[in-house]
């Protein structure tokens, strides 16, 4: 199997990614501190990764043309972006409950 190549992406957080964030931020910080700050970090890491190796992501063609998503580990969080030659666009970032279709 060929080995992935490194892209290192521009990346581009939009507004409602930002929203997803902040948003799963405040309700974890306010029951566990220490979990909004783990959160923080598995995005941080998980955005660096796809950055490098956007192909990791799980082609998701079945909720919209193009975007792909990638489950962040250790929370139930799926990120949702989508790219093109240079810049690696992040779209959503959903708790896994949540209807995805509806919210892409």
């Amino acid at each position: 199997m060929p080995r992935a190549q490194r892209r290192d992406l521009q990346v581009r957080r939009l507004p409602r990614f930002i929203d997803d964030l902040t948003e799963a931020y405040a309700y974890l910080s306010e029951r566990n501190p220490c979990a909004g700050d783990r959160l923080l970090d598995v995005v941080e890491a998980t955005i660096e990764m796809l950055s490098a190796f956007p192909e990791l992501g799980r082609p998701r063609d079945d909720l919209r043309t193009g975007v792909r998503s990638f489950k962040l580990r250790r929370f139930q969080h799926i990120l949702f972006y989508r790219l093109d030659a240079q810049e690696m666009a992040l779209l959503r970032l959903l708790h896994g409950a949540r209807e995805r279709r509806r919210n892409l």
